[in-house]
């Protein structure tokens, strides 16, 4: 992946949800300037949530993001945190 040079105060928003044991499903808001941000991973493997916000923190980063913001995901939309997971 080509790094592009980070924008100092670009930030693009984001919400992390485990969807299974050691896998993330990421949604970015539409509230950012790149309502598509096609260069970043919609899903993230990893050992808990910060390990795969890490990487998609490492990610943007890369496609020339200053910093995410994260977003708190709603507990009806964590898969895995409901009883039958």
């Amino acid at each position: 992946m080509e790094t592009i040079a980070v924008t100092p105060g670009r930030e693009i928003r984001a919400c992390l949800c485990q969807i299974e044991r050691g896998l993330f499903h990421i949604s970015y808001r539409a509230g950012t300037p790149d309502r598509q941000p096609h260069h970043l991973p919609h899903y993230q493997l990893g050992t808990c949530a910060s390990d795969a916000m890490q990487r998609i923190e490492e990610c943007a980063r890369v496609g020339g993001y200053a910093s995410v913001v994260w977003d708190t995901a709603s507990a009806e939309f964590d898969l895995a945190a409901s009883p039958s997971a």
